[in-house]
């Protein structure tokens, strides 16, 4: 380890900590409601939960078993995205519609985790929640609920 490295790491933080106090006075100055707009970025923490599900995969090609991690690693990223979008435009109503994705991001896990992990008996579960998650998605959009019966 170089031994620059830690002064190099502290006056990066420092540097991003004074960007920051400067971004905040000019906020302020412009009569720009930062903390509500930061307050409304929660979703970050669950899309980041999710992205820790799904990268290590992606860093680790040799590593087949981790494939796995798509599985549960797709619908958080998921609702973070829909909790994402709720907040930002306060469109909370939005989940009336886009609740089947989760479903489809479940598939869509199970299949990037047949393909990643050569296992394609993982296929079966993918197809059915994924056809499912459609139609779903289908009647949630349309209204036609009574096709589903």
């Amino acid at each position: 380890m170089d031994r620059r490295s830690p002064f190099l790491a502290g006056g990066t933080l420092i540097l991003l900590g004074i960007l920051a106090l400067l971004f905040m006075a000019i906020a302020s100055a412009l009569g720009f409601d930062l903390a509500r707009f930061v307050l409304r970025l929660w979703p970050t923490v669950v899309t980041g939960a999710g992205l820790c599900f799904v990268v290590p995969p992606l860093l680790a090609r040799g590593n087949r078993g981790l494939g796995a991690l798509f599985i549960p690693g797709m619908p958080i990223l998921t609702t973070g995205g829909i909790l994402l979008l709720a907040s930002v435009f306060n469109v909370w109503g939005v989940w009336a519609w886009l609740w089947p994705m989760l479903l489809i991001s479940m598939a869509m896990g199970f299949l990037f985790a047949a393909v990643y992990m050569r296992l394609i008996w993982l296929l079966i579960p993918a197809t059915i929640i994924g056809l499912n998650g459609l139609v779903f998605q289908f009647c949630a959009i349309t209204g036609l609920w009574h096709w589903w019966s």
